[in-house]
């Protein structure tokens, strides 16, 4: 054990600098370890905390705390109690405030639960004496303004614990300083090392924490914050994980009573014994005059403990579970109270309760003997029977895509399922594949390992596949036209790609127009996407037709009589002329007239027109010749007749008897020279004479053609 000299605190007078002045706060007050202390100055302010506050603590000294130092003294020897506070400078006012803190703190100040049982303010007046204290002599307990300034005397008794605040009253003028004197039959100053009192009974309820008093306050600095400077022993076996004090955790310098932390809850009930041993920080405890506690004893007493612990099992079944409550308590135990949370109780030690209904219970026990109590609880969680449950992969199902399905509760043992589509399995994973679109209630029905089975559905939507389709439905259309195309495709694709013969069309449109621009025979096809269930295509053929090229020819001109032959070029097609005519060829013998044809040929129509205008010249007149000269010089061997225009045509030429010499109808030998009755008779010439003719016939115009008269016949 360590021990300290305490010769050097030990003198007549000890002067404290203004370097080593005392805290202005109770908890770091000087103690007083020697008979008598020189305070050169006094500390400005209140320190950190105002102790002195008038309201919660009424005091003399109303002024509150002002240029304050405390000092802490525990009695060593018994008797009675004087003191002097001497200033420095006479002219210099000091008060005090004597504190009985015995059994209390520091803390017990502020609030006024430690009594002040001596306190002096009385004031300095002239040619006065400025010593203040307690004396013999004097009977005030507090003085005031005019009292004495000294009080009466205190008789104190050994162990018993003082604070004593000096207050400067008139510090603001001053630095001041003073010399405090203790005197009287009481000895103050400690020299006696501080001891174990006792240890609080733990009654009823474990805990794990210990509360040691002290018989005076000792330094916190001498405190092993791991609890090494005590030791438990008993019933229970228990270690001391760490040591702490409220007084040193607030910052203060000393406290009178330790808190040990025990490593688990003191539950068994006896007799402990706490030891006083050295800590790890190479002491026992000392006091704040450096005394060293010795090894000592001190007894703990544990009595009427209970400690309320339960567990529990649940006993499942189809219908209802049955919970099974264990006590595991410890202490002496007269009476067990169990409200299981739902309106039901029982007194027995281990009951079995049934719920009504599924939930989460807090289920309290609540354990008791003459003396005590104790309580603990506990959450009981029923869960509901409908464990059948099943996932299903994927989200999206397309027909003709397999399904797998899961069952999720692991307190099944067995599956069965329906599929809706007459299709069923069995097994914890299975798989279906629906071959057509809509919606299947599938139904699972799930066996745990006590028979208790339970029934699930759920709804499935199968989404059909995307079918491709466009309207209206190809056939042929003729060169030059334009034909749209609608998607008709099921049930809602969200993109559409064209394709034309291998060049892609418009994409993402669900119609396209296209322009047939050549004939032959091409590929359409749509490719749509679903959002849902992929992709799908389409194609139609297409023929494009040619359109008849129709040529009526240049614009031209009839002379009066005249007529144009029109042909629209196409004898196996259908012509239909703007004159209403509908052969392949026609006439026109009007003018002006504009003439039109529409040809149509495997459905397609082409078409042309043609202006026929009147001529107004070069049109010659009819001419029938007088005479001619068949000799064979090439000039005027025929009759020729020139007339134009002529439908239909009938010459006979006579002899002057009468006979019919030459007869024709033949419409081309007008107006070509040489052609006609070429002087002949029965391939014998005729003889030179004059011969009459008589001309018949239609103009192309309808008109009647009448013509006669005579020609002379020249050799």
């Amino acid at each position: 054990m360590k021990k300290y000299l305490l010769a050097l605190f030990f003198g007549l007078f000890l002067l404290v600098s203004a370097e080593a002045q005392p805290n202005s706060d109770c908890n770091n007050a000087i103690f007083v370890c020697q008979s008598s202390y020189t305070q050169l100055n006094s500390p400005a302010g209140e320190g950190n905390q105002q102790e002195l506050n008038w309201g919660t603590n009424n005091s003399c000294l109303q002024s509150n705390e002002n240029f304050t130092t405390w000092y802490i003294f525990t009695v060593a020897v018994s008797g009675l109690l004087e003191f002097t506070i001497q200033p420095l400078d006479t002219t210099e006012d000091y008060d005090f405030i004597l504190f009985d803190i015995t059994g209390l703190s520091c803390t017990d100040i502020p609030p006024g639960i430690a009594p002040d049982i001596r306190c002096n303010f009385a004031s300095l007046t002239p040619g006065g004496s400025s010593t203040t204290g307690l004396q013999s002599g004097f009977v005030f307990t507090s003085a005031g303004a005019g009292d004495p300034p000294f009080c009466a005397p205190l008789n104190v008794t050994t162990n018993e614990t003082y604070a004593l605040v000096v207050d400067h009253f008139t510090g603001f003028l001053g630095s001041g300083g003073y010399t405090i004197n203790f005197g009287g039959t009481a000895v103050v100053f400690d020299s006696i090392p501080p001891s174990l009192v006792s240890a609080d009974s733990i009654i009823c309820q474990p805990t794990d924490t210990v509360v040691i008093t002290l018989s005076e306050p000792v330094l916190c600095s001498s405190l092993a914050a791991d609890g090494s400077d005590f030791n438990i022993a008993g019933p229970q076996a228990l270690n001391i994980t760490s040591a702490e004090a409220d007084d040193c955790l607030s910052g203060g310098t000393f406290t009178p009573t330790v808190r040990l932390i025990l490593s688990q809850p003191l539950s068994t009930n006896g007799s402990y014994t706490i030891s006083v041993q050295q800590g790890t920080d190479g002491d026992v405890l000392l006091d704040n005059c450096g005394n060293e506690m010795g090894f000592q004893n001190t007894t703990l007493i544990a009595q009427d403990i209970l400690s309320a612990d339960f567990s529990f099992n649940i006993i499942q079944d189809c219908v209802a579970d049955t919970v099974r409550f264990t006590d595991l308590s410890q202490g002496t135990i007269a009476n067990y109270n169990w409200d299981f949370g739902d309106l039901n109780s029982s007194g027995l030690q281990n009951p079995d309760h049934i719920y009504a209904d599924t939930g989460t219970y807090i289920v309290t026990l609540t354990v008791s003997n003459p003396a005590c109590s104790n309580s603990t609880q506990d959450t009981v969680t029923l869960t509901s029977y409908s464990f059948a449950n099943f996932t299903f992969t994927p989200s999206i199902i397309c027909e003709g895509t397999p399904v797998n399905f899961d069952g999720t509760d692991p307190n099944a043992v067995a599956w069965s399922w329906d599929f809706g589509d007459a299709q069923t399995g069995n097994g914890v994973s299975v798989s279906n594949t629906f071959s057509s679109a809509g919606n299947y209630v599938v139904t699972l029905v799930a066996t745990d390992n006590l028979g208790c089975f339970d029934t699930t559905t759920q709804t499935l939507t199968v989404r059909p596949s995307p079918v491709a389709s466009f309207s209206p439905a190809l056939g042929g259309i003729c060169q030059g036209e334009s034909l749209t195309l609608n998607d008709a495709s099921t049930p809602t694709p969200t993109s559409w790609d064209w394709d034309l013969d291998g060049q892609t069309g418009t994409n993402g449109s669900p119609n396209i127009t296209i322009t047939a621009t050549s004939p032959g025979i091409s590929t359409i096809s749509l490719t749509v996407v679903d959002s849902f269930c992929g992709s799908a295509s389409y194609s139609e053929t297409l023929e494009v037709t040619g359109i008849p090229q129709v040529d009526l020819g240049n614009d031209t001109s009839i002379c009066p009589s005249g007529r144009v032959n029109l042909s629209s070029g196409f004898q196996n097609a259908i012509s239909t002329w703007s004159t209403g005519e509908t052969t392949t060829n026609i006439s026109v013998t009007q003018a002006p007239i504009q003439v039109s044809v529409d040809v149509e040929l495997n459905g397609c129509t082409g078409t042309d027109d043609i202006f026929i205008d009147l001529r107004a010249s070069d049109c010659a007149p009819d001419f029938v010749p007088s005479a001619f000269s068949p000799n064979g010089d090439g000039v005027n061997d025929a009759f020729t007749v020139f007339i134009q225009n002529v439908e239909s045509y009938e010459i006979r030429i006579f002899n002057r008897w009468g006979e019919v010499l030459y007869y024709s109808t033949d419409v081309s030998e007008l107006n070509r020279p040489g052609a006609g009755w070429n002087g002949f008779i029965d391939e014998e010439s005729a003889p030179m004479s004059t011969y009459t003719y008589m001309i018949t016939g239609t103009y192309i115009n309808g008109e009647k053609l009448t013509k006669s008269g005579s020609v002379t016949l020249l050799k």
